[in-house]
């Protein structure tokens, strides 16, 4: 019964946290803040460290974004200052530009000074998201080796139950 229990539970967290992770994947893709040259874009920033990527195809060479083409400022009138990306991350077809880290949750204002002709986007960086996830992705791992070890467990116990093995063909009776 104890096995069954932990299955049952192991199931539960292992489908738990993988739909979290999808979710949690697909939604970094997804919350990418665009950013047009002469259009100014106010937004909500967690803490974190943030980088802008410039997009390029096969086409074209990634644009180049320096540093003096975007700023970063805090609702309060702070700047925030801007680095060459040290990540050089890569993110489907665009390259990591420049970063900038935001030290508490509050409204930012990106302004796009360079014309890059392509797009340019900001999202938190790949090792912060992958941060954020290594407990969910821990909880998935041992879930599914609890599951697993359950299920294997199951297995042999149902396996050695009295008069669930083979079948003996009755032998000669005897007299008593």
């Amino acid at each position: 019964m104890a096995l069954a229990v932990a299955a049952a539970v192991a199931l539960a967290g292992s489908i738990a946290s993988g739909t979290l992770i999808l979710d949690r994947l697909g939604a970094y893709n997804a919350d990418g803040i665009y950013l047009h040259a002469g259009h100014p874009v106010r937004v909500l920033l967690g803490p974190g460290h943030y980088v802008v990527y410039a997009g390029c195809t096969e086409e074209t060479v990634c644009a180049q974004l320096p540093l003096s083409g975007l700023s970063v400022r805090t609702a309060s009138g702070g700047i925030l200052a801007t680095s060459p990306d040290p990540s050089s991350d890569h993110l489907d077809q665009a390259v990591g530009e420049v970063s900038f880290t935001v030290p508490v949750k509050e409204a930012v204002s990106l302004d796009l000074s360079a014309h890059l002709g392509q797009p340019a986007f900001v999202i938190a960086s790949e090792g912060e998201e992958a941060h954020a996830l290594i407990g969910w992705i821990i909880l998935a791992g041992l879930s599914l080796l609890v599951l697993l070890a359950a299920l294997v467990s199951l297995g042999v116990l149902l396996a050695r139950r009295p008069g669930q093995g083979r079948r003996r063909a009755p032998g000669p009776l005897r007299a008593s």
